[in-house]
């Protein structure tokens, strides 16, 4: 790449240029592809792209396993671990806990309805549902 490759663009941004020649029709026969291709594609892009593809390359190269790439290992120590506020780890035969709660659970009120009430506004909608049914068939 030469430093006449590139220009910058409306919004500043720097951007790849090619001299692609005249246009025939949707080709420009003077060409290649991949300068048709490349012609005003922000820098940003290609550079995104291009160190990717070197990632993508070094980390299959450095993997001990051919082919075989692992995704989201995650070591897990499969010990089963307990936190407790006491230094015991066990409790002594027949050692009862006694467990005090800050607020008391409240009672459930006793309702005056079984189910909700039903609003002189509703009963109107479902009359008015129930005749407009009863026209319709």
């Amino acid at each position: 790449m030469f430093l006449s490759d590139f220009s910058k663009n409306d919004e500043g941004s720097i951007i790849h240029t090619r001299n692609l020649g005249e246009k025939s029709g949707l080709l420009f026969p003077q060409a290649r592809w991949a300068d048709v291709a490349i012609h005003k594609v922000d820098i940003d892009d290609s550079m995104f792209w291009h160190l990717r593809n070197d990632s993508l390359e070094w980390k299959l190269s450095s993997t001990d396993e051919q082919g075989e790439i692992v995704v989201g290992e995650k070591n897990v120590v499969c010990d089963i671990k307990e936190s407790s506020l006491y230094d015991y780890p066990f409790r002594v035969l027949g050692e009862h806990r006694t467990y005090f709660r800050k607020r008391k659970i409240p009672r459930s009120k006793k309702k005056n309805y079984p189910v909700k009430p039903i609003t002189p506004v509703q009963q109107d909608k479902h009359w008015k549902l129930l005749e407009r049914s009863e026209m319709a068939t």
